[in-house]
Formats: structure tokens, sequence, C-alpha cells
């Protein structure tokens, strides 16, 4: 974002040469083409976020409660019903935290993501740029993104407790 805004601010008050004719780029030009953009981006992250959230948080656990139903049906039948029940209600455990996590990154992005999409499009009015306020923003925003590795790390949790549940039921039977 940072070479972005380089660009942007370089080309303030510049005529651009765009195919066979030149557009001058003021202020007004520059907070909605960058109003546009940010409003692009939040809508991707609110539908991705949202979507996959939903999507891994369903299907972990899911999965994870199969695994738990299936050894509450074949209990008799297994050496150790407990190591695979004990996995599979991790699992459980781990898809919940997993879209928590999900949910708390996107909320925590989501403000700082609207404060953007502001800013620009009091550009746009001709307010001016402010590069401190900017600047602010994406600070707020890079903080974020900076531990938004984070969030998923749960649902791989709960994954690799799934296959090792069906690896103890497998292994597990008399």
């Amino acid at each position: 974002m940072g070479s972005v805004m380089s660009k942007v601010r370089s080309n303030v008050g510049k005529t651009v040469s765009s195919g066979m004719r030149s557009v001058a780029l003021d202020n007004s030009d520059i907070g909605r083409i960058q109003k546009e953009r940010a409003q692009r981006k939040f809508e991707i992250a609110v539908d991705q976020v949202a979507g996959m959230s939903k999507w891994l948080t369903a299907s972990l656990f899911a999965a994870n409660s199969g695994g738990v139903l299936t050894i509450l049906n074949t209990a008799d039948k297994l050496s150790t019903p407990e190591v695979s029940a004990s996995l599979f209600a991790s699992g459980l455990v781990f898809a919940l935290i997993s879209g928590t996590a999900i949910q708390e990154i996107y909320n925590q992005m989501s403000d700082p993501l609207a404060d953007l999409v502001e800013y620009w499009a009091e550009v746009e009015a001709g307010l001016g740029i402010d590069i401190d306020k900017q600047n602010q923003i994406l600070a707020r925003l890079s903080k974020v993104s900076k531990w938004s590795w984070a969030a998923p790390v749960p649902g791989w949790i709960s994954g690799l407790l799934f296959v090792g549940g069906a690896f103890a039921v497998a292994l597990g039977f008399k």
C-alpha cells in the first residue's frame, strides 16, 4: 500500500497521459479512485472472511462431530475409544476457536477499512489529502494484518485432530 500511496502523492496535480488523451489528476480524482479501491477491498474482505469463517467452522465442526458420533456408536468395538473421542472432542473445541478467531480479526479490520473508505471520500469531497491521518489508518490496518496469520491456526489444529482421531479409530478396532 505504501508504494501505491507514494505514486499517488507524486501524481497530485500532474497530468497523466492515457492513450491519446491527457488527464489532470487532482485530489478529488485521487480521492474517488482510492475510495473505490478501498470499498472494493472492504467488500472482498467482508465476503471472503465471513464466507471462509462460516465454511471452515461448519466443516470442521461437522467432521469432528461425526467422529464423536462414530465413537459413541462403535465404542464396544474399539480397544481405546476414549483416545479417539478425546481427539474428536478437542477438534470440536478448536473448530469453534478458529471461527471465533477469524471473526475477531475481521472485526478488528473492519473499522480501519471503513475509516479508509471514509478518508478517501473526504478527499474526493475536496477536504484534501491528510498524510498523517492516512498513515494512522494504514498503521492500524498494518497492526491487525500482522496477526491475521494466527486466526486460521486453530482450524488447522482442528483438522489435524480429526485426522488423528480417524487414525486412532482405525488402529483401535479389536
